[in-house]
């Protein structure tokens, strides 16, 4: 009996001892290279450039060979110094995908799924290591729109992230005085800008001037930087009373009474041109986890109050898959405390 076509394809490429060790001999050694040291870092930080993009210092935009890099848009990192290499191997922890699902496997949140591996950097928002640390690099993380600054401590030589100041580059030298200002620091000859006050600085709120601009904010006393994280926002002080509070404004306009002992950072978080780019095409989105939204008006009106119908349709409140309305419809609590709100944000009309 002839053997079939696979049997004998299969016995023909079946490897065997013997060439298993000679192609282990001809196989080729493929040595990966050491990470660049710290101090060089900033050197050897830019990626390989595609052909087809150019950057006029601020953005990066690419020839249009395709639909997708027609419009798309990127930050210059290679003109800012930032590394966009390998994170330090200390400071990260892997992060599992849900694709929006929860432990019995049901979606929880819509519009998740796929995207690459997510490797955290663990970014140090308490703070409360005093003493002087030098910034090694200002470094690029694909999962926060800030850039990062990576801090080794004078002293002990711990590395540490931070989110990075607008300004700070590779050199620059921290000080974080959550603890306190020093008896030599705290009395500034008249006329002369106290040392304290520089951008990246950690301090509490007690101790900044009214009408600094600052970021990585703190909501509770002794506890992390919530507010003012992303990538070009800021807050401002505005007054600190005897009470022990004081008022901040946010960017969206409001005005929030905060207690003088929790933590800020001078300046305003580092990347603001994030807001301005582009992604150009809808696989840019899906590689990033996010999948389709389809509209309501498209569905079957089982899914959505706005679907169904002969046609197209006009005139429907706009409403969620679940009823609720998304214009006009106040949605904080009643029963929540605001009296820390001195101000609300201008909705509505009073934008």
């Amino acid at each position: 009996m002839w053997p079939t076509l696979g049997a004998a394809v299969r016995a023909a490429v079946r490897p065997s001892p013997a060439n298993a060790a000679l192609a282990a001999a001809l196989r080729p050694t493929v040595t990966r290279p050491l990470a660049a040291p710290l101090a060089a870092a900033t050197l050897s930080a830019s990626r390989t450039r595609s052909t087809l993009a150019r950057s006029d210092g601020r953005f990066i935009r690419y020839k249009p060979v395709t639909n997708g890099l027609r419009h798309k848009r990127d930050v210059d990192m290679d003109a800012l110094g930032v590394w966009q290499g390998e994170p330090e191997a200390s400071l990260i922890v892997i992060k599992k995908r849900t694709g929006g699902r929860n432990h019995h496997g049901r979606i929880t949140v819509r519009g998740r799924g796929g995207g690459p591996l997510r490797v955290i950097r663990q970014v140090d928002f308490l703070r409360r290591t005093p003493g002087p640390q030098t910034v090694q690099r200002i470094e690029f993380d694909p999962f926060r729109s800030a850039f990062l600054a990576l801090l080794k401590h004078n002293a002990t030589g711990k590395l540490s992230y931070i989110i990075a100041p607008q300004g700070v580059k590779a050199g620059d030298v921290l000080y974080s005085y959550r603890t306190g200002i020093p008896e030599e620091l705290a009395n500034a000859e008249p006329g002369m800008a106290s040392p304290v006050i520089q951008v990246g600085n950690c301090l509490q709120i007690k101790d900044i001037p009214v009408g600094t601009t600052i970021h990585c904010v703190g909501l509770r006393r002794w506890g992390p930087a919530i507010m003012c994280r992303s990538a070009g926002s800021s807050g401002q002080v505005i007054s600190t009373s005897n009470d022990g509070y004081a008022q901040i404004r946010l960017q969206s306009g409001e005005v929030r009474l905060i207690h003088v002992r929790c933590v800020a950072t001078i300046g305003s978080a580092s990347n603001p041109d994030w807001m301005h780019r582009v992604l150009g095409s809808a696989g840019a989105s899906r590689n990033r986890g996010r999948r389709p939204k389809v509209r309501g008006v498209a569905k079957n009106p089982s899914d959505h109050p706005h679907g169904g119908g002969e046609g197209k349709t006009k005139g429907k409140i706009p409403v969620t898959p679940w009823g609720v309305p998304t214009k006009g419809y106040k949605t904080r609590r009643k029963a929540k405390p605001t009296w820390w709100i001195v101000k609300e944000r201008p909705r509505g009309k009073n934008k």
